[in-house]
């Protein structure tokens, strides 16, 4: 009883849907061609805006992240879509933030232990500054070598950002294996 009920409120409702378009169709055939080009003009419009709108502007930023693999310490890659955001600043955070959490998979080990939260993270020019909290500095297994993981860090977000040319990396706010920018200036005389 309940499926002939659906099969004839169906089918009335498909009568009176083709009706509706079949009377709509007596209406546009009987307006003027200067209205009808209009309305398909606009209809067009409309669509094809929507079409490239959504190729322009997706929610999600892809990403590439670097990982060591645990079995042979080669390095890996893995892609996700992290959430896009406003502002370099934010994006940098949110990378950040994502990479912290380390691999998806299995087989890579992740930079820095579990615990590791972000503390600060901007850009001034073309200078990332990154800190990270003090749980970085604990040893533990199955992570990356710490001065390894600071290369891999800074890899992955060089890679991600390429506008950033340095990074400026501090554990509990202490900057961590910085280069000396004057190593290889001859001393003047």
């Amino acid at each position: 009883m309940k499926n002939y009920l659906r099969i004839v409120l169906e089918s009335r409702f498909m009568k009176q849907s083709a009706a509706f378009v079949e009377d709509m169709a007596v209406k546009i055939r009987n307006t003027h061609p200067a209205v009808q080009i209009g309305a398909f003009a606009v209809c067009m419009t409309v669509l094809i805006f929507l079409f490239f709108a959504s190729f322009a502007n997706p929610p999600v930023r892809r990403s590439v992240f670097f990982f060591e693999n645990a079995k042979n310490g080669a390095i890996g890659t893995e892609v996700r879509y992290i959430p896009r955001v406003h502002g370099r600043d934010a994006r940098l955070s949110c990378f950040v933030s994502e990479l912290l959490l380390g691999s998806m998979q299995p087989d890579f080990k992740p930079l820095f232990n579990s615990g590791v939260k972000l503390e600060r993270c901007f850009a001034r020019g073309h200078d990332a500054y990154i800190d990270l909290s003090s749980e970085a500095l604990l040893p533990s297994t199955g992570i990356t070598e710490s001065r390894k993981s600071i290369e891999l860090f800074k890899k992955n977000v060089c890679t991600n950002f390429r506008n950033v040319d340095k990074i400026y990396v501090y554990i509990d706010g202490i900057e961590v294996y910085s280069e000396n920018p004057y190593a290889g200036a001859k001393a003047k005389k």
